[in-house]
């Protein structure tokens, strides 16, 4: 019988040390009702907001979109019933800034010390009888700062579940390198859900392990309910998978357009059209017939090229506009090029300008070779692998450093 009640006084103590542990929400905001540029007002809470201070739609706070802006000597104010709760209570929020000051202009209520880094906490004290608190989020700095996943609640704070796909997004090659391909970050061990919107285009299991299966887009989710220890939480990460680029195709590296090509004029045309839409990346050769602009500073270039060498005149001319150099490196130099040269580039098509004035342009884009010679790392990578790279002296190269070699019997400048 003394065992007994041993064992039923053990277990109700449990019970209460339970209770009392347990995270009790009085009030949480994470702006999820609100859309970007609203601004909180009234409701069950009576939100106020002064100055510019609005809802973004970005995360700039550590929590999920939307969040608050809090412009500069602004403010936010949340007047919270607190339902008989009273004594030790606590208040926490996310910023990207340590800029927030909260106080209050309830009588009854005292707010101690803050703490903490990126989460901020706050250890309230609220008189028994009290039936609501006022709360103000004060920015008193002279710059903005992002607010979010506000929360007031007595007991011990669920963990956070920690969750993370480590990007928001990325894209592969069906058939390459998936490195950019994460595996879920779940260091807690929970018991999570993973969904592929588009399992065609990548599955993933219950561990968050991505699997490509074909090209085209997704989004993979991976979802905790929540428990008693930690907080619910769910993320996301879009996933491009692009098809696999024969570089022997029409229009690619190994076979770039001629200007004059009538897939390439095919191609050209059928970009104009409302909403101005790119094509996918191309290659297009040409002699550089106009020389617009060589700017140092941003490192790059505006020039034009047509089929012909030294047809300056030419009716068809093709604007490279704030083209790279080689490699995709700056233009550190005027002199790096000149008129009649014979240069690849590689680029998007698009078309500018008004109605009457509309022509393509390629933008996005650097040139891939320059008089028959490319250079850097990325140039000579396959052939290197193929060996199928040689120095001067004609042997062939495993390890090539910066220098002067011959890939596919040209001049290739390794960087």
């Amino acid at each position: 019988m003394i065992k007994h009640l041993r064992f039923v006084f053990m277990a109700v103590m449990a019970m209460m040390v339970g209770n009392a542990m347990a995270e009790d929400i009085i009030w949480q905001e994470d702006f999820s009702s609100f859309k970007a540029n609203d601004v909180p007002a009234g409701g069950d809470y009576n939100y106020v907001c002064t100055g510019t201070t609005k809802v973004m739609d970005e995360k700039l706070a550590g929590g999920t979109a939307p969040e608050l802006l809090i412009q500069k000597k602004n403010s936010f104010t949340a007047t919270v019933p607190l339902n008989g709760k009273s004594g030790e209570i606590t208040l926490s929020y996310k910023a990207n800034y340590d800029r927030v000051t909260v106080s209050t202009t309830t009588n009854g209520v005292t707010l101690g010390e803050k703490s903490g880094s990126g989460t901020y906490v706050y250890p309230v004290t609220v008189t028994a009888g009290i039936e609501s608190v006022t709360l103000v989020f004060n920015n008193t700095t002279s710059s903005n700062v992002r607010v979010d996943d506000i929360k007031l609640y007595q007991g011990t704070a669920k963990k956070p579940a920690d969750l993370s796909w480590g990007k928001a997004s990325t894209s592969v090659t069906l058939g390459g390198d998936y490195a950019n391909i994460p595996t879920l970050q779940n260091p807690n061990n929970l018991d999570v859900t993973c969904q592929s919107s588009k399992p065609e285009v990548c599955s993933v299991t219950n561990v968050g392990v991505i699997t490509v299966e074909g090209a085209g887009e997704t989004d993979i989710s991976a979802t905790f309910a929540g428990s008693d220890e930690y907080e619910a939480q769910s993320v996301s990460i879009k996933i491009t998978v692009k098809e696999a680029i024969d570089d022997n195709a029409k229009g690619q590296k190994n076979n770039p357009y001629v200007m004059t090509d009538d897939d390439f004029l095919t191609l050209v045309n059928s970009l104009n059209v409302e909403g101005n839409p790119k094509s996918t990346t191309i290659y297009v050769k040409g002699f550089i017939v106009n020389i617009d602009e060589v700017n140092t500073e941003f490192g790059n270039a505006i020039i034009k090229i047509a089929a012909v060498k030294g047809d300056y005149d030419a009716k068809m001319k093709l604007k490279a506009y704030h083209c790279k150099y080689l490699e995709k490196q700056k233009f550190t130099s005027d002199a790096q090029i000149k008129k009649d040269d014979d240069v690849v580039l590689c680029g998007q098509i698009q078309w500018y300008g008004t109605d009457d004035s509309r022509e393509p342009q390629l933008v996005s884009g650097y040139i891939y070779s320059l008089n028959g010679e490319t250079s850097g790392v990325n140039a000579i990578k396959a052939e290197m692998e193929q060996g199928k790279v040689y120095n001067l002296q004609g042997q062939r190269v495993l390890n090539a450093q910066k220098g002067l070699y011959i890939v596919g019997g040209k001049k290739v400048v390794l960087k």
